[in-house]
């Protein structure tokens, strides 16, 4: 409840009620500190009439103070009590001039401008308790600090360490291995680095074989017995070929193959049998498959290169001219193979080594008859 003060009360003595006095009390206002004939609100109170108004307005004051106070603690506002306790705390007690006073609100004022809607907010208004949330912003937080995937620079400095030539990329968890490597045993373990790298849950490998690419390349080549065999993306060659003027073109070839750095020749060797067919011819008599004493060292000679060829297979190919009858030169073609085979047997060739076909009559080694009766040697593989 609020009692609502005249202003005059505490101003203007003339507006109090006149209060009859005793003669006593008159002469002790008379003879008291304040002096004067103006009448008291309490005339029994030894304090003059000056000091009664201004303790009457104090108590004024002080009920009011005690009403909002009562009020304020009735309504709950718990915050707005420690808050007004807080502004008294911080209110100045050196009984400092008004002009310090304003100098402080002077300095403050910019700051109070911008805090005062939320210093309102924390004064007034009644405390609640809010039910503890998950603060999503923390949680955004912490996801950002987590990698979403493997760090590829990881990955790329796993595989950096292995041979061939390999590049790591990858989206997300998947990582990717690109480029090349000598073998299947190298790619299984390009993709056992990758996938020990931490954060890493798939790994896709495209990665290329070099070893059947360049083996691929051999054979296109025209080599016999083609094999390749490397490390990472160098390579190394092997296998027949049918003459020393082939071996340039066919290490080029290989070399062509997309990824190989390097090809080394390793055992790319001249064919026994294109060293064999360029000695003369074996010469036999007319319609017979009796081989003439001219032939016999050249036959010897053939039998040394084939011995020292090693681990091969040689088919000797007997032909005939398109004279006579076809089925008289089959035979006679089989019988003059034959014949050779058991010379070079004679001369110490293993005789698991050699096979003899006969193929009868043919035109395709030139256009004279005499081109076409002959004996080929023709290394085979297995």
């Amino acid at each position: 409840m609020l009692v609502a003060v005249d202003p005059r009360l505490l101003s203007d003595r003339s507006v109090l009620p006149a209060v009859q006095t005793s003669n006593r009390n008159d002469d002790r206002d008379e003879g008291g500190a304040g002096g004067g004939n103006d009448p008291k609100l309490i005339p029994d109170w030894d304090l003059p009439a000056d000091g009664q108004v201004i303790v009457a307005g104090l108590a004024v004051v002080a009920i009011l103070a005690l009403l909002v106070g009562w009020t304020a603690w009735r309504g709950g506002d718990d915050d707005a009590g420690r808050a007004s306790a807080s502004v008294l705390d911080e209110a100045p007690s050196d009984g400092g001039s008004a002009a310090d006073d304003a100098e402080s609100s002077g300095e403050a004022g910019a700051a109070d401008t911008e805090t005062g809607d939320q210093a309102v907010a924390t004064t007034i208004g009644p405390t609640t308790t809010a039910e503890p949330q998950t603060s999503t912003t923390s949680t955004a937080a912490t996801a950002a600090t987590e990698p979403a995937g493997p760090v590829i620079g990881d990955v790329q400095a796993a595989v950096d360490q292995l041979p061939g030539a390999i590049t790591a990329t990858g989206v997300g968890t998947v990582a990717t291995l690109e480029g090349f490597v000598a073998n299947a045993a190298e790619r299984r373990e390009a993709e056992a680095a990758a996938t020990a790298v931490a954060g890493v849950s798939e790994v896709e490998s495209n990665l290329v074989l070099l070893e059947p690419a360049v083996q691929s390349a051999l054979i296109d080549a025209g080599v016999s017995g083609a094999t390749a065999v490397g490390r990472g993306t160098e390579i190394s060659v092997s296998g027949t070929i049918d003459a020393e003027a082939e071996r340039a073109p066919v290490l080029a070839s290989a070399a062509s193959v997309e990824g190989v750095s390097e090809i080394i020749d390793d055992r790319l060797v001249v064919s026994v049998t294109a060293e064999v067919n360029q000695l003369p011819q074996v010469q036999f008599a007319t319609n017979s498959a009796q081989i003439l004493a001219v032939s016999f060292g050249d036959l010897d000679t053939a039998a040394e290169l084939i011995d020292d060829a090693g681990d091969v297979r040689i088919e000797i190919q007997g032909y005939t001219d398109t004279v006579g009858d076809a089925a008289a030169n089959q035979r006679l073609s089989e019988r003059r193979a034959l014949a050779v085979r058991t010379y070079l047997v004679a001369a110490g060739v293993d005789a698991n080594v050699l096979t003899a076909t006969g193929f009868g009559e043919t035109d395709r080694f030139g256009q004279d008859l005499a081109s076409n009766r002959l004996v080929r040697f023709q290394q085979i593989d297995g």
